[in-house]
């Protein structure tokens, strides 16, 4: 066989490779976020069927609550002021 072949063979595969590559890695991050919602979805209705019938725990549907001093809760942060006996080291 010719080396011309040869190489044009394995050019053609490793291209085709790498397509494929790119191509799955370009779509599987949607294909996946697809599947675990749907997942997500499932696994929801089937706690709530079992809620119904008296098998397991109630479904967690409550949100987390910001906690008070966090500053993105919207809730008035206190600031800290240094008490009037303490003094802060200067730096120089």
């Amino acid at each position: 066989m010719d080396l011309s072949i040869l190489l044009s063979g394995a050019t053609g595969t490793a291209t085709g490779l790498l397509g494929g590559f790119v191509l799955g890695a370009m779509f599987g991050h949607k294909l996946t976020a697809g599947v675990l919602t749907v997942l997500h979805g499932l696994e929801n209705r089937l706690l709530t069927v079992e809620h119904a019938l008296g098998l397991g725990a109630a479904p967690k549907t409550e949100k987390a609550k910001p906690q008070a001093n966090h500053p993105a809760s919207g809730a008035r942060v206190q600031s800290v002021q240094p008490s009037s006996g303490v003094k802060a080291p200067r730096l120089s």
